[in-house]
């Protein structure tokens, strides 16, 4: 189920990546947001990649042990099934496996690649309102490190995903895809997807 306030901040974070002021976000549905920037009215829609169990245990480390490290790399997989509470408490608690950097990178770009194809054939239903400028957020939590073997390799497997999807037949180069990589709320990494180009706008890179 949508939740109107975690939207409304992936919008705000999304607009402070991009270094632009405050807008007045009004939360609908057909997008999920609307604002006006610069005298041109947005429409947003926003969607995450993470899975099931990832916002379950997500909302558990939240409630149970805020306070406490926990370890997500068994939360990325459903297991095709529901786990319980319990089983999902002992995974959060578990450090015996790490997931390799390069697999964490394609998993999240497939997930990407996926949710753009899914959510661009949503943005071209006739129900959907347009506006002069029709954005899609993706997100994903707990994404891969800033560092500088995980900001490269994220760029190039999120461009060789998107290059086995795009272009679609439901893809519409008049939205514009942003997709959001962050870690638990904090450090935000941010791409762009406008036509065919694919670049990473944020942190500014300086190399």
């Amino acid at each position: 189920m949508p939740d109107p306030v975690q939207e409304r901040f992936f919008a705000e974070r999304l607009l402070s990546l991009l270094n632009l002021g405050p807008a007045n976000l009004v939360v609908s549905d057909k997008p999920d947001i609307r604002f006006e920037l610069g005298g041109k009215r947005i429409g947003l829609e926003i969607t995450r990649v993470d899975s099931q169990e990832f916002r379950r245990g997500e909302i558990m480390h939240m409630e149970r042990m805020a306070n406490t490290a926990v370890s997500t790399t068994g939360l990325h997989d459903d297991h095709g099934r529901r786990r319980t509470s319990d089983e999902l408490l002992e995974t959060m608690g578990s450090y015996d496996t790490w997931e390799n950097v390069g697999t964490a990178m394609e998993r999240w770009a497939r997930s990407c690649a996926g949710a753009l194809v899914t959510k661009t054939r949503v943005l071209n239903r006739p129900d959907f309102e347009r506006h002069d400028e029709d954005w899609l957020l993706i997100v994903g939590i707990d994404g891969p490190a800033d560092d500088v073997v995980s900001v490269p390799l994220a760029l190039e497997s999120l461009a060789n995903a998107i290059c086995t999807v795009v272009p679609c037949p439901d893809f519409n180069s008049a939205h514009t895809a942003f997709f959001m990589r962050t870690y638990f709320h904090f450090e935000s990494h941010l791409y762009l997807l406008s036509g065919d180009r694919l670049e990473r706008i944020a942190p500014v890179s300086n190399s």
